[in-house]
């Protein structure tokens, strides 16, 4: 029961992490998007967060349905995700390219039609969701050349979700 619990809530995770977000230019979150353009270390860090989170719901996910299958297809992912440098890529390739990102969204609402493919499905949508928060090279260039501007964090917000 707690496990399903578990699985609802990592299900709305994915509905309330944007909507309390994206665009927000209260001052610990401004403080969050200047630390993830500018720091490296914040980046890896990110990345971290990602694969404990993709780790956690796998292990929530088998303790909810032991039997279910589904988790072994995505389990390779989890490998990937823990090599924060070419994940730190992926997650910039998948910032930059916009096909990419509607081909993974598709991706997302196609796969839980499957059978054993809902794991699949959310991890891929938590990946989308950490790289729509991930900084641009363009955010980082951005905040260097501006830092000295009146009002330069709402200015910092809009390029860094451009």
């Amino acid at each position: 029961m707690i496990a399903n619990l578990l699985l609802v809530i990592f299900a709305l995770l994915l509905v309330l992490i944007p909507l309390l977000f994206y665009k927000n230019d209260k001052p610990s979150c401004v403080i969050l998007w200047k630390r993830l353009a500018l720091d490296r270390n914040a980046r890896m860090m990110a990345v971290n967060i990602l694969a404990l989170l993709v780790i956690f719901f796998h292990l929530v996910y088998y303790a909810a349905s032991p039997s279910e299958i589904g988790v072994l297809f995505s389990t390779p992912v989890i490998f990937f995700l823990l090599l924060t440098k070419r994940t730190v890529k992926m997650l910039l390739a998948i910032r930059e390219r916009r096909w990419l990102q509607v081909m993974l969204s598709i991706l997302c609402i196609a796969l839980p039609l499957l059978p054993h493919m809902l794991p699949c499905a959310i991890t891929i949508a938590f990946i989308l969701l950490f790289a729509f928060f991930f900084p641009s090279k363009q955010a980082a260039d951005f905040y260097k050349t501006h830092y000295n501007d009146k009002d330069v964090d709402g200015k910092f917000v809009e390029a860094y979700f451009k």
